[in-house]
């Protein structure tokens, strides 16, 4: 089910790491856009997590070595963690745990995370801090811009993706199923709480581009459209614990 390109170096990657952890570990998951139609062939990174027995500085050295080698592969350094500290995780970082559950394939030893339970308290009071935060960094980053075009690409670029797990989150908030694929999300959030997500669509389609032609003044009206729609998720969120 991965994409052709990049399902070489996963089995490759898989290989080694169950040679080098042999008894100590238990599964590997892959996350993130890899298992989705979202995944861009030199653009996207590919991410994963190591449950194990045990964490140990000798596991971590063991997966040290083999950084560099899939490093230049895009293969990002797995997050590595026990069954019981995924358990204690829950109710701190809800949104990324259910992001996990959502978007998943676990191709070595046991899938644990299809049966995640989320707390909805908690994935809020999540949602809330994150979306006002993300306010916060928006506004920082547009004056560390400074008129650099090349920034603030790179600015619109990384919040466009990042804002995606809280949209998921704010979806099952609603009560409804979370798709995977970003344009479903975007489908989905628009008629559920009535706004544009035309800004988010565009800087979406910016990525993979080799070139992009829009002058900065364009990308000012992009910056302009994604700071409200993200303002107007904070605001929905703060509905919600009001109800």
């Amino acid at each position: 089910m991965l994409p052709k390109a990049v399902a070489p170096v996963v089995r490759a990657f898989a290989s080694d790491i169950r040679e080098r952890l042999a008894d100590t570990l238990d599964s590997i998951t892959l996350i993130g856009s890899v298992v989705t139609t979202d995944f861009i062939p030199g653009v996207s990174d590919i991410n994963s997590i190591l449950l194990v027995k045990e964490t140990s500085t000798s596991v971590l050295e063991a997966l040290a070595g083999l950084g560099r080698r899939y490093g230049r592969k895009d293969i990002r350094a797995p997050m590595v963690m026990t069954a019981a500290m995924l358990e204690r995780s829950l109710d701190v970082f809800p949104i990324e745990c259910l992001d996990i559950k959502l978007i998943h394939q676990t191709i070595y030893g046991t899938d644990v995370f299809a049966g995640l339970t989320i707390e909805k308290t908690m994935l809020r009071l999540q949602c809330e801090r994150e979306l006002k935060a993300k306010l916060v960094q928006l506004s920082r980053g547009y004056v560390a811009a400074a008129g650099d075009r090349e920034a603030l690409i790179r600015l619109l670029l990384n919040t466009s993706t990042g804002l995606f797990p809280l949209l998921r989150a704010l979806i099952v908030l609603a009560d409804r199923s979370a798709p995977r694929e970003r344009k479903s999300v975007l489908e989905a959030i628009a008629p559920n709480f009535g706004i544009s997500c035309n800004s988010v669509q565009e800087i979406l389609a910016m990525r993979g581009e080799k070139r992009l032609r829009q002058t900065y003044a364009d990308l000012q009206s992009l910056f302009d459209g994604i700071y409200r729609f993200t303002d107007a998720l904070a605001l929905i969120v703060d509905r919600i614990t009001e109800t």
